[in-house]
């Protein structure tokens, strides 16, 4: 949930409109998520060895694997042995999961439920805790028990570090994203929206959930995927109001389509990478890409219609929407009645 930046702006705007009782936790998220990325990735991998590698002998099969394999021995080695900086990492790294994870697991009590804090707890406290645990505890624990001297024995993570390493630009624009959103529900753009859909109704609610998954795999191409799921989450959480059909039904199919950029080099850093380390040329990434948007999309709509409607009963309208949508209501009543 934490992994991209369309997941964190979904739960953020989700809670934002709905609430912090809409059924979506880490635990869900992982419930539904890794089913899905495991048939989008086998299923990408089987287009890339059709069409790059295609069906070759047994030997040229042989010769490229020990050539790989070699080259994977060779860069193991050169890591060198393990060191505790990196074990410390590892280990802050799978209890930040962990405590996401059991925050709020919904088949058992969470550690928030536990607390009883009057505040509701996040996934940020969980994240600044071990960041601030990662920058007490020495990267080299014998070298600081022997050393006088604090800057000799520097921590797993330093501040210097974190400001180098935090995408402040990226932070601003989920900023804005938040903002967007929260200037939908104020403005009363929502609530004109919801009216403009209306004339959806003809449309079948999946055929709708689809082509909004699809719009948004093809739009962050061009605008970033952050940008992408901003702009279109809020309009077609509004959508599902107007169609009385849950919103996560059509949100969470926008969010991860957000993440599926594989036709343009410029779409995304990994993309540019491969396109210029595998010496490929446009028409090979846009062509392969396009199948693979087409493809992953087509498979997170089959596994929102299944397993998304066991995880999150998708196939009712849930209390939580009703109560905005009673809100937008009573805007539009009230709207009208102070017209002159």
């Amino acid at each position: 949930m934490t992994a991209t930046s369309p997941n964190i702006v979904f739960s953020q705007i989700i809670t934002m409109m709905y609430g912090p009782n809409t059924g979506i936790s880490y635990a869900s998220w992982l419930l539904f998520g890794i089913p899905t990325m495991l048939l989008c990735t086998l299923f990408t991998c089987c287009i890339l060895q059709l069409v790059f590698m295609g069906f070759r002998s047994q030997s040229e099969n042989t010769k490229q694997t020990m050539a790989a394999k070699d080259t994977l021995e060779r860069e193991y080695e050169n890591l060198g042995p393990i060191k505790f900086h990196e074990v410390g990492v590892m280990t802050s790294f799978a209890m930040l999961v962990l405590l996401y994870f059991f925050r709020k697991p919904r088949f058992m009590p969470g550690w928030e439920e536990k607390l009883n804090s009057q505040k509701r707890i996040t996934d940020a406290v969980p994240a600044v805790f071990l960041v601030i645990l990662m920058c007490a505890i020495p990267a080299n624990p014998i070298q600081a028990l022997k050393s006088k001297d604090r800057k000799s024995a520097p921590a797993l993570i330093d501040w210097s570090r974190i400001q180098e390493k935090i995408p402040w630009d990226l932070i601003l624009l989920q900023g804005c994203g938040y903002a967007l959103a929260a200037g939908f529900k104020e403005s009363g753009l929502n609530v004109w929206l919801g009216i403009q859909f209306k004339a959806m109704e003809i449309f079948p609610s999946g055929l709708l959930c689809y082509m909004a998954a699809m719009l948004a795999s093809f739009a962050t191409e061009i605008l970033s995927n952050a940008s992408t799921s901003a702009i279109l989450l809020p309009i077609v959480a509004q959508m599902a109001e107007r169609l009385r059909v849950n919103p996560i039904y059509f949100m969470m199919p926008v969010t991860m389509s957000s993440s599926y950029s594989f036709m343009l080099p410029i779409a995304t850093g990994p993309n540019a990478m491969v396109f210029k380390n595998g010496n490929m040329n446009t028409k090979d990434m846009l062509f392969v890409g396009f199948i693979a948007n087409f493809a992953c999309v087509s498979i997170l709509y089959l596994m929102i219609n299944t397993l998304g409607v066991v995880v999150y009963d998708l196939g009712t309208f849930p209390a939580w929407a009703m109560t905005e949508l009673v809100n937008s209501t009573s805007l539009i009543v009230l709207n009208n009645n102070t017209r002159f």
